[in-house]
């Protein structure tokens, strides 16, 4: 803006900007007092004119310069050069980036956790087993095909058998019912299945002994309609095991 706006106390001292950048500025507004239609802050006649209207605009028309970015060349450029200081470089950027994800995944896992706690604390503890070990298996399913059926217990769900090849439905072995220390081994019990012709309800447990993964070993009917599965889980490798 020619010429230079600056701010003065009511002393009449130059406030901002400072000295050298207005000093700067007026040179650079004399440069351009002679450019087409400036108005340089002089008054002026007014003058009627036919010129036709233009199709471009030079440059320096009534103070209009095209914007370009500074060059060294420009005199100014060197008061600006301790802002570029304040920029943040790229890789700070993706750093901070970096560190804000994280920051909002360990926000996300404490909360899930504190979601745990809460349900564990406000649990029945023996639901889960004397050590908790059924809290990590409360939503898992476990099979085992034996014969032309296959087998499949639900920790804290349903027991079913169905024959090999069935996608749903199936015979209702029982409903999850307790876990029990029986003889030095976990069993887990399943109870109040559908009513067997002519015999008692039906009902499953699963025996656990200590092995590296979960999995059912075995199936057996050794009454009717009662059902007998072996199980080897890490749940069973405990001090007792040992």
């Amino acid at each position: 803006w020619c010429p230079p706006v600056t701010l003065v106390s009511q002393s009449g001292v130059k406030l901002y900007p400072p000295p050298f950048i207005v000093a700067a500025a007026e040179r650079r507004c004399s440069q351009r007092e002679d450019a087409v239609g400036v108005c340089s802050g002089k008054e002026e006649e007014e003058e009627e004119t036919n010129a036709e209207f233009p199709l471009s605009v030079p440059d320096g028309y009534y103070a209009y310069y095209e914007p370009q970015v500074r060059t060294p060349a420009d005199e100014i450029s060197p008061f600006f050069a301790a802002m570029d200081l304040l920029r943040m470089p790229g890789d700070l950027t993706n750093a901070k980036k970096t560190v804000e994800d994280i920051d909002t995944k360990l926000v996300s896992t404490r909360r899930e956790l504190t979601k745990l706690e809460n349900e564990l604390d406000s649990s029945d503890t023996s639901k889960y087993g004397v050590d908790g070990e059924l809290f990590m298996m409360r939503k898992s399913c476990h099979k085992i095909e034996s014969g032309k059926y296959e087998y499949e217990v639900c920790i804290f769900g349903k027991a079913t058998q169905r024959d090999i090849g069935q996608k749903g439905g199936g015979t209702h072995l029982g409903s999850w019912d307790s876990l029990l220390m029986e003889n030095g081994h976990r069993t887990l019990k399943w109870d109040k299945g559908t009513k067997c012709w002519n015999g008692p309800v039906r009902s499953a447990e699963v025996i656990v002994t200590c092995g590296r993964a979960t999995k059912i070993l075995s199936a057996d009917e050794p009454e009717t309609c009662r059902y007998v599965f072996t199980m080897e889980s890490p749940i069973a490798c405990d001090e007792q095991f040992k």
